[in-house]
């Protein structure tokens, strides 16, 4: 006959569910889905702005520091979506670069 398990065993465990479930019925209730949790509403044009400081030097050079820590902290996805909305506020700010006169290709390939 095997040994009935002690009504403190059966109580843990079953508290020990309601907290697991309550948890996850909470937090999924913070989380339609749409945004990160306790994230703040931050208009676009901030974003951009933050973004554009960490991507490019005061000069419009590229920082490459800053691009590696956003990359690391956003991913390649996040990484090329910010890249994308940025080049298409940037785009009026950018002129064609002449090119050299000479016909040789550059490196004498």
């Amino acid at each position: 006959m095997a040994k009935k398990a002690h009504i403190f065993h059966e109580a843990g465990d079953d508290l020990a569910s309601w907290i697991d479930t309550t948890a996850t019925d909470l937090a999924d209730g913070f989380y339609d889905g749409t945004k990160a949790p306790f994230s703040a509403d931050v208009p676009e044009r901030e974003k951009l702005d933050y973004y554009e400081d960490r991507l490019f030097l005061p000069d419009g050079t590229p920082n490459q520091e800053g691009r590696s820590a956003e990359m690391a902290r956003i991913g390649v996805e996040g990484y090329a979506r910010v890249m994308q909305a940025l080049s298409k506020r940037r785009q009026p700010q950018m002129t064609s670069v002449p090119l050299p006169q000479s016909q040789e290709v550059p490196g004498g390939y």
